[in-house]
């Protein structure tokens, strides 16, 4: 038997199986020690095998980035609607929460995600469209607080709202913040509060 026919047979699905080894991976070492060599021998496959799914390290970096942006996307769909409230400090607020909760437990892929930009060259379009999706779902919070706003409004908004977030994560994963995990929803939020009025406030007041 070919040794593709053989990875094939024995993961069943050899691209699933080096994107959850590279996850692992990069928990453990960050993208510095990562190199697709030692995922292939971590996965259990010769290397060209990784090659045929990944034609570089560049390439699995994107595919996990992609990952975590969908899933940070439905996080934060999931947040505004289990929020079941019209106010929008609230429903920001839980946008919010849920960002800081995927950094959080996410870490591997959100520093993938946020580290150098993957996709300068356009090579990864599935990455490019997950970080629009992403980016559509707070835009959509932010344009119901004020619908006739111009656009550059919403997106000066968004980075406002990412910023703090964004920053917030930062600070619990150096550990420069060390509220408990069960904790960290609520501190969050405290924190992230008055940055979310304020952006609210600013979009309400523009004419």
């Amino acid at each position: 038997m070919a040794a593709d026919a053989r990875d094939r047979d024995h993961h069943g699905d050899l691209r699933n199986a080096l994107l959850e080894g590279a996850v692992q991976l990069l928990a453990e070492g960050g993208v510095e020690a990562f190199t697709l060599r030692e995922l292939s021998r971590r996965v259990g496959v010769n290397h060209r095998a990784a090659y045929r799914h990944f034609e570089d390290k560049r390439a699995i970096l994107a595919a996990v980035a992609a990952e975590g942006y969908r899933a940070l996307a439905a996080k934060m769909r999931a947040a505004v609607q289990a929020s079941e409230s019209d106010d929008a400090v609230e429903r920001l607020l839980a946008m919010g929460r849920a960002y800081v909760e995927l950094g959080v437990d996410e870490r591997a892929h959100y520093e993938v995600m946020f580290g150098p930009r993957l996709n300068e060259d356009g090579r990864f379009p599935e990455l490019e469209a997950a970080i629009s999706d992403s980016v559509r779902v707070l835009s959509a919070e932010l344009r119901r607080v004020a619908p006739d706003v111009p656009k550059e409004k919403i997106r000066d908004a968004g980075i406002a709202f990412l910023s703090a977030a964004h920053g917030f994560v930062t600070l619990r994963l150096t550990r420069r913040v060390r509220a408990r995990r069960e904790l960290l929803p609520g501190y969050a939020a405290r924190v992230l509060a008055p940055v979310v009025r304020g952006i609210i406030a600013d979009l309400a007041a523009t004419p």
